[in-house]
């Protein structure tokens, strides 16, 4: 197995206005929850040969100043680039490929750890949801 590498090139970053809207409209799949983050996920087409690409937000409203939206969407890119690899590879085994968007709800400013934490919730709840039950 080759080894994995922790980056997070533009490939992987989801900047489509199309697919932007397609997570942010109301209805379709609910969330996944790990507190403090939601996932959104629609299956799509994308350009890259990437299995997943990422976007990450949070609430001008609960945080006003932008140095702590930004410290946190630092958090949990790092987090994802770390985070990521399971599911990818499940997306891969199904020849699938995912727009995802990472929202932060917490009301507080979180460490790095507590992200870390999230988001492999997030993506262990992911890989489940992909993998065929077998019962």
């Amino acid at each position: 197995m080759a080894p994995r590498r922790h980056r997070l090139p533009k490939a992987h970053r989801l900047k489509s206005k199309k697919l932007l809207d397609a997570l942010f409209a109301p209805g379709g799949e609910r969330p996944n929850k790990a507190w403090p983050l939601l996932m959104k996920v629609v299956e799509a087409d994308l350009v890259t040969h990437s299995p997943t690409q990422a976007a990450f937000s949070v609430s001008k409203r609960r945080f006003a100043r932008a140095v702590d939206r930004n410290q946190i969407k630092r958090h949990l890119r790092e987090a994802w680039r770390h985070e990521r690899h399971d599911l990818e590879e499940q997306l891969e085994k199904l020849q699938k490929q995912w727009a995802i968007v990472f929202i932060f709800v917490g009301h507080e400013l979180p460490d790095a750890k507590r992200c870390r934490k999230a988001m492999r919730k997030l993506t262990a709840q992911a890989v489940r949801q992909l993998t065929p039950n077998t019962d």
